[in-house]
Order: structure tokens, then sequence, then C-alpha cells
């Protein structure tokens, strides 16, 4: 990931955005579904007393969920250094001790040995890596697992690569967010081609339909609609508001694809 690309990405992510994707998603969360789509993600992964790798681990919800509910030992790392001080502050007194943040630099080998984890994942985070970090991240998740270790990804994909749907495009102009366009078929084709095998793609888009119908239930509410208004005004309300109605219908339509991937080192 070049300067200019964790620079965007840092801008955009500030306190006061953070905060506004918690209002959507809950307490510690940067993505919807809460325990649901994790649980999900997570289906058939043995995860207990593991080590895991949580690459783009935010505010650490899904990383707290994890160890609380099976004792996995979570290393997160993250870009963004307002993040790991959020997560930090936020990490639960009783599992302190099997979770831990990081901050990487972009383009920086991971700071783990060879074969350190059972386990590692992601959750929306590789569609803002450009083709080039792309690379190198899944090289580094091969280098980093251990054999028969498992890859985890959630990610969001199109049905053309290189290619959003107008709707997608309109909202990452609104969020001044880089996401780049990978399909399913290239996306399995390049975990492949970093050693990856029994490559599994499930489209989760159905589910994802229904948990961004959740979240604009959720910012209709009559608490979480004012908190949001009074801290932050209602135009910058009805822009969460509207965009998570367009990935709604992005995903029921699909013109964009909630992908889930899982993926052995050999």
């Amino acid at each position: 990931m070049n300067k200019s690309n964790v620079d965007q990405i840092n801008a955009s992510y500030t306190k006061e955005y953070c905060h506004q994707l918690e209002l959507a998603y809950g307490n510690n969360m940067m993505s919807e579904g809460g325990a649901e789509a994790i649980d999900q993600m997570f289906k058939n992964v043995a995860l207990n007393h593991k080590k895991v790798l949580d690459f783009g681990s935010g505010l650490g919800g899904v990383a707290f969920y994890l160890a609380s509910k099976h004792q996995a030992q979570v290393a997160g790392v993250e870009i963004n250094p307002e993040m790991i001080d959020g997560a930090l502050s936020k990490r639960p007194d009783n599992i302190k001790d099997l979770v831990d943040f990081q901050l990487i630099k972009g383009d920086q080998k991971l700071p783990f040995p060879d074969q350190s984890f059972d386990v590692v994942y992601s959750r929306g985070v590789i569609v803002h890596l450009p083709d080039s970090q792309r690379e190198k991240t899944f090289q580094e998740f091969h280098r980093v697992l251990k054999k028969g270790g498992r890859l985890v990804i959630f990610d969001w994909l199109s049905p053309k690569k290189g290619q959003w749907s107008p709707e997608m495009q309109d909202l990452i102009e609104t969020e001044s967010l880089p996401l780049y366009a990978h399909t399913p078929q290239s996306y399995i084709k390049d975990l492949q081609r970093h050693g990856f095998s029994d490559v599994k793609f499930s489209d989760l888009s159905e589910n994802h339909t229904k948990y961004n119908q959740d979240v604009v239930d959720r910012l209709s509410s009559k608490d979480i609609k004012n908190t949001f208004i009074k801290a932050y005004g209602e135009t910058t309300y009805t822009e969460h508001l509207n965009g998570y109605k367009d990935i709604r219908d992005c995903n029921k339509t699909g013109k964009g694809i909630s992908a889930h991937f899982l993926a052995v080192k050999q």
C-alpha cells in the first residue's frame, strides 16, 4: 500500500467516522451483522484456544468476540493509529491477556515469524488494497500461517473486475474511500497462485441484504437518529442512512457481492 493510499484511508477513518460506524453497527464494530455475521464467517473453523491474526482489526470488535467466545489468542494489526488506541482502550479486562493490537505500515512485512498462526482472517479490508499491496498481503498471510492453517476472508466484490456499479461508485465517492473491484473468480485464482488450496467461495449477499436493512432500521430508531444528528448533523446522518440503503440494494440486485472465502495452507 503506497503512502497516498494509507493517508487516504487514515484520513477517512477519523475518530468521528469510527464513532459514526459504531452508531450504525454497535460498539466496537466496523461492519454489519454483529455476532451472527462473525459466527457465519468462522463456520466450520476451529478457534478454541487457537492463535489467530486479525488483519485490519479496526476497533477490535471481532477480536474481542473471538477471544471471549473461543478463548482464542488474537493479534490484531492495523495501519490507523487512532483505531489502535481505540481498540486498546476498549479491550475488556477479562480478555486482556488474549488480545493485543499493534500498528503496522502499509508496505512492511507482518511483524511475526513464519508459521505463527493457526488462523488468519480479514473482514472488509482487502478491498481497500491496490493490486501490488494485495499481492504482498496474500504472500504474508501464507508465510505466517502454520501448515494446515486456515485463511478466512470476508470482502466486498464486483461482478466485473476493475469496475463497480454506478451505485457503488457513488458510494465510494461520497465516503472518499479507495475500493478496488475484484470478482470471485479473480479472488480464487489469486489465492491459489499464492499457495492456498481447497479455496471455497460463498456468496453471502442475501445475508448482508438483511444486515444492511437492520442497520437502516437501527439508524432510523429515535434514540440513535437523535444521537447521530446531535453529534454530526442531519446532512451527515442522511448520507449514512442512504449509503446503507444503497449497499442493501446492491447486495439484493447483484451489483455488489458480499463474499466469503475459506482456504488452507498445505
